[in-house]
């Protein structure tokens, strides 16, 4: 696995924040930076819809 990621690491977009070292909080706080940058260039909108799926598949009967 280590191979393969110093194969791909430099062709991952910076703002892919799945990668060790990045975090959920990262990927909040470069969402928030886009959306106060759209807000003070004026004449926009921001609206913003977050959900955690992660949790959903525990719910799951895999057994049945």
């Amino acid at each position: 696995m280590e191979l393969l990621l110093t194969q791909v690491i430099g062709k991952i977009d910076n703002n892919q924040f799945s990668i060790s070292g990045k975090s959920t909080t990262h990927a909040l706080t470069y969402i928030l930076h886009l959306a106060l940058e759209a807000l003070d260039r004026g004449n926009n909108y921001v609206r913003i819809f977050l959900a955690d799926f992660s949790k959903s598949f525990d719910l799951v009967d895999h057994h049945a």
